[in-house]
């Protein structure tokens, strides 16, 4: 009983930090936990228990949940060590009580060695074995007057054959006392609170440098490194970290030079105040705290340092921060607002083997249809002919937008296409292009999907090199169905991500892909098994069974027929119903697409039927039983309840959507008693919000419309037209903990230096700056070969 009410405690004081770190109500993050626990998602948690919540957003839900399962990880591992040293009858009050405050399992696990025993046993546990802590306690207790060297001499047993060994084991039962006590610890973590970091290059790599003097690598700019352990940057230990691993760097822990000395004065007045009438007896004091120190804290916390806070605390914390970064970008790729209704041009270019072209055609059922694709090549006497296919190709399928990827042949990529539109060559369509990294849609990782099987599935009669082309033009089309094909650490935003364990990466991925899938909404009839397995609630198993649903039994008509998919049960229905729809315009064109249904007979079996006449009167059926709520983010346990607001508001289910609907909630909302008319429907508060969120929502609302659009271009800068002081429209490529991305058509991306200060996107806006918003910049300085640093500052 005891023992629940202590995990209680330290679970309330646990709740407490988390409610700090996040600035919530512990009332929140308590309520956020249960509802986790319960086995929901946080989609489904922020939509629809937003109440419990108190307005934390979904990326904070998720840190809490992945805080509190490391939380729950470094209990198991305290209780193990506490119940160890229980048995052994080495667990003191003080002891439990630095297993409590302990912040990481590592930490635990240093402090489990001090206590660790060996075969041999330790000095001071051999000195006990010969009895010798019967003296070691007469002096603790300070009876000097009864402690005689000389009685305890035996000279046929080592270790007491002489008064010296005698005092010599003594010593070794105090030092082990006084590095066991937590007091002592904790004034050497003091000591070395201000320990610094230092590296330098390896003997490796300086052999490398001295048998090729054109040896270069980014990591060397560590090579006088020296900064404390606490001020080191998140980025400045995954580089250190890397450069070690691979054997680039020799990093070191160095300690204030007079931590000795401070701790054996300490320990003389604080450990042991009084004065010691024998100067033998004095003197064993005296090197016993000394050995204590270098012996054995020295080496332990030097190790804690380099274990659980240089290489632990610090790289989980620059781990944790490089996935936050990662995420926060991620989120703003997948939420780029799609281009619809452009035939597009992708462009990947290259050299050697030539710039491949895809033409996909506007979007359709899932993703534009390839209508054409080729190779061009823009160097040497080919050129003329390249020009003349980027013109019949353009004029022919009639293409209104170009995506160029950015490789090593963009520039004059870019440059072959503003001679042509100089030239008038392609005035008539009005053609702008666009340079993939010039937005948020970014290129990378096309040609790891052009290799990977589910290119070769979408795409089995295209080579690789044409495959790549295509994602890049679907990149603009749809980017959050295109690049969640792509596993996310190839998508190049972030910070040392290839650094970061997989499992970390998988798991924060999947709760950014599982969030932007669920709160953007996808079409039950359209989706593919890559978009619907990361539906709030969904996996493989049961995207997979939905698609197949789909080819037995024609389109959904309504989310209710989810039930009947195998593997999609009681919870998994309610976790994402809500995020799947049912479009008319998509599901009539299903409909058109199915010549043969599934019906069934009438002994109960099921076959598949061709006759005309009976696929028409099913398809009229499935017609019949949709649901215009389908089609919002209403949850259809939350129907009965919709229904009777419509009928409070004098409207019915076919004028959702409608403008004069959207205004009268707008209007209901501005009317004083807003929270009497909830209670008064006897409605949930949270199930009433969601309702007057869907019903002033057009049918066809899109959170990506919040964000910025790709940015488009109809010329060309030139990296050699600017100077300092020039002002420039660019858009976010990448956020890091030490600098922001921006590419202004330059060819080359210009930093913004971070600060201590937050950047924010403008003052209207208090969200940081992110991948694909778009900035005005000003040049304060161009350096480096070839002037491609390019230092820029947000302009006024």
């Amino acid at each position: 009983m005891a023992s629940q009410r202590h995990d209680q405690s330290l679970q309330a004081f646990y709740i407490k930090r988390l409610a700090q770190r996040y600035q919530a109500n512990e009332v929140a993050v308590k309520n956020a936990i249960a509802l986790l626990r319960e086995g929901n998602t946080v989609p489904f948690i922020v939509r629809y228990k937003s109440s419990m919540i108190q307005g934390i957003n979904d990326i904070n839900i998720q840190q809490i949940r992945n805080d509190y399962e490391d939380f729950i990880l470094l209990q198991e591992e305290s209780k193990k060590l506490k119940t160890r040293l229980q048995k052994s009858g080495a667990l003191t009050l003080q002891l439990e009580q630095e297993l409590d405050r302990a912040e990481s399992v590592e930490e635990i696990k240093e402090l489990a060695k001090q206590f660790k025993t060996t075969p041999t046993g330790s000095l001071a546990d051999r000195a006990k074995k010969l009895g010798l802590d019967k003296l070691a306690t007469l002096l603790l207790e300070n009876k000097i007057d009864q402690v005689n060297f000389k009685s305890w001499i035996k000279r046929d047993t080592q270790g007491l054959a002489s008064i010296e060994e005698i005092q010599n084991g003594v010593k070794h039962i105090l030092a082990n006392v006084i590095a066991k006590n937590s007091n002592c610890r904790s004034y050497v973590g003091k000591l070395f609170k201000n320990a610094e970091i230092t590296s330098f290059l390896s003997s490796t790599t300086i052999k490398q440098q001295m048998h090729n003097p054109s040896f270069d690598n980014v990591l060397e700019r560590y090579s006088n490194f020296q900064r404390k352990v606490t001020h080191v940057l998140p980025h400045q230990v995954l580089a250190l970290n890397r450069g070690e691993r691979e054997k680039i760097l020799t990093v070191k822990i160095k300690a204030d030079f007079k931590a000795q000395e401070k701790f054996c004065t300490w320990a003389r007045n604080e450990i042991f105040p009084f004065v010691p009438k024998r100067k033998d007896v004095e003197r064993i004091f005296n090197e016993a705290t000394k050995d204590a120190f270098v012996r054995l804290l020295q080496p332990a916390e030097e190790r804690r340092i380099r274990v659980v806070i240089a290489r632990r605390n610090l790289t989980c914390q620059a781990q944790k921060a490089a996935v936050s970064i990662f995420t926060q970008n991620l989120r703003r790729m997948l939420l780029t607002p799609s281009v619809s209704g452009k035939v597009i041009l992708g462009i990947d270019p290259g050299y050697k083997n030539g710039c491949k072209l895809a033409i996909i055609d506007k979007l359709g059922v899932i993703t534009g249809e390839v209508l054409h694709a080729t190779i061009i090549y823009i160097h040497d006497a080919r050129i003329s002919e390249a020009e003349a296919t980027l013109v019949n190709l353009v004029q022919g399928f009639k293409c209104s937008l170009i995506a160029i990827g950015n490789g090593c042949a963009c520039r004059d990529v870019e440059t072959l296409l503003s001679n042509l539109t100089s030239r008038r060559a392609f005035n008539f369509q009005k053609v702008k292009y666009c340079k993939m990294s010039f937005s948020f849609v970014n290129e990378s990782g096309s040609s790891w999907y052009s290799i990977s099987e589910l290119g070769r599935a979408e795409l089995p009669k295209l080579m690789p090199n044409l495959r790549s082309a295509v994602s890049i033009a679907r990149r603009l089309q749809n980017p959050l169905a295109e690049m969640t094909k792509v596993e996310p650490k190839h998508l190049g935003v972030g910070m040392y991500q290839h650094d970061i364990p997989d499992k970390l990466l998988e798991k924060a991925v999947k709760g950014v892909l599982e969030a932007c899938v669920s709160f953007v909404g996808i079409d039950c009839n359209t989706a593919d098994v890559t978009m619907l397995q990361h539906v709030a609630g969904l996996n493989l198993k049961c995207a997979k069974a939905i698609v197949e649903y789909r080819k037995e039994n024609g389109p959904l008509c309504n989310r209710e027929q989810l039930k009947k998919i195998k593997g999609i049960g009681p919870k998994t229905f309610e976790q994402c119903a809500g995020f799947l729809r049912i479009n008319p315009a998509s599901y009539e064109e299903n409909l058109s697409n199915y010549t043969s249904l599934t019906v069934s007979t009438s002994s109960g079996k099921r076959k598949i039927s061709t006759d005309s006449s009976i696929v028409a009167r099913k398809k009229q059926r499935i017609i019949a039983e949709s649901n215009k709520l389908d089609m919002t983010i209403i949850h259809p346990d939350n129907y009965p309840s919709a229904l009777k607001f419509l009928r409070y508001l004098g409207a019915t289910m076919d004028d959702i959507g409608d403008q004069k609907l959207i205004e009268k909630v707008t209007l209901q909302l501005n009317i004083p008693g807003f929270e009497a008319l909830q209670k008064c429907l006897g409605i949930d508060s949270d199930v009433f919000k969601n309702l007057c969120d869907a019903l002033q929502q057009n049918l066809d609302f899109d959170i990506r419309s919040d964000y910025d659009e790709p940015v488009f271009r109809s010329s060309i800068i030139s990296l050699q037209s600017i100077v300092n002081g020039t002002i420039l429209t660019g858009c976010v490529r990448n956020v890091t903990t030490f600098g922001i991305f921006v590419d202004c058509g330059l060819g080359t991306d210009g930093m913004i230096r971070i600060g201590e200060e937050v950047i924010t996107q403008s003052e209207s806006e208090k969200r940081p700056l992110g991948p694909g918003d778009r900035v005005k910049v000003k040049v304060k300085r161009v350096s480096g070969v070839n002037n491609k640093r390019i230092l820029l500052e947000l302009a006024q």
